[in-house]
């Protein structure tokens, strides 16, 4: 967390385990750190290779996935890899603007994860 407090001249209050894999020793150590461990609930399978060659797989996932709950009262935290240029936005096929369209129509607002988990250090220490 020293590297991230060097450069940015803040220490981040969130901890988003690798892979999504962890066990209880892990989550013990991460607490110990004081960092609130934070986990998606939604993945939309980008990462995935027929999703990249094929974007209109993960927006079919976000589809079904919102379609599926009321926005009154479902709220997601998705897993999404910025390093595909089809979740990026990168490329003619992405399938990022559609879907925040439709994520937008459903009544979802987008915030932080600090503002998700009513945190008002904006997370952040």
């Amino acid at each position: 967390m020293g590297a991230i407090q060097s450069i940015i001249g803040k220490t981040p209050s969130y901890f988003r385990f690798p892979y999504g894999s962890y066990n209880s020793a892990a989550q013990n150590y991460v607490a110990n750190k004081g960092l609130r461990i934070v986990q998606w609930n939604l993945d939309t399978g980008d990462w995935q290779q027929p999703n990249k060659d094929n974007p209109q797989i993960t927006l079919n996932t976000i589809y079904s996935s919102l379609n599926a709950v009321d926005s009154s009262y479902a709220s997601f935290i998705p897993l999404e890899h910025d390093v595909w240029p089809t979740t990026a936005g990168a490329t003619s096929n992405s399938w990022i603007w559609a879907g925040l369209s439709f994520i937008q129509s459903k009544g979802y607002r987008f915030v932080t994860v600090a503002e998700c988990d009513g945190d008002p250090s904006g997370g952040y220490f």
